[in-house]
């Protein structure tokens, strides 16, 4: 969809949509079904941080889009669980793609689409966090089952595309 006027001849003429109007998702995404789930696991080692003015208690929270909000779905990842969550690091972001909600749309093109929805969501996480001079530690390698314990999911019809560690105390 065009982000401005039309090149059409007489389109100058014609009152122009403002650009605001147009935008309509704030990252690409296939089909702009909401495929990326994010949660946050916040250790209950380490400092607290705040976030919006609020600190940020150990747990695990999923993100509410329509809230733009985080919300507790469960507790902090133990001490002894440093696969679900190493340690030194302040929080970890974990991006699913929920396979299911796409396939209804896109059929055996569903992971596919997640997979590169979720690379989306995660190039605006490294964006923010070098802005704001966050570490950030893409991880490459996981243990898969034991992330999808800590979330409540099932990586059969929600799997962990991308896993982020943010680091430091300014990390939530």
């Amino acid at each position: 969809e065009p982000l401005g006027g039309s090149a059409e001849p007489g389109a100058a003429d014609a009152a122009q949509t403002p650009l605001s109007a147009k935008l309509r998702r704030w990252t690409a995404a296939g089909g702009n079904i909401g495929s990326v789930t994010a949660y946050v696991l916040v250790p209950a080692s380490g400092e607290a941080g705040e976030v919006g003015g609020e600190q940020l208690a150990p747990g695990t929270y999923v993100y509410i889009e329509r809230d733009h909000a985080l919300a507790l779905i469960g507790p902090a990842p133990s001490a002894s669980e440093t696969d679900v969550v190493p340690d030194g690091v302040g929080v970890r972001i974990v991006l699913t793609g929920n396979v299911d909600k796409v396939a209804r749309k896109y059929f055996s093109f569903a992971l596919r689409i997640a997979v590169q929805d979720c690379g989306c969501s995660f190039e605006v996480i490294r964006l923010v966090a070098d802005a704001l001079g966050v570490p950030l530690l893409a991880r490459a390698r996981w243990d898969e089952q034991r992330i999808a314990r800590a979330l409540g999911t099932d990586p059969a019809r929600e799997p962990a595309c991308i896993v982020v560690d943010l680091g430091g105390s300014r990390a939530h």
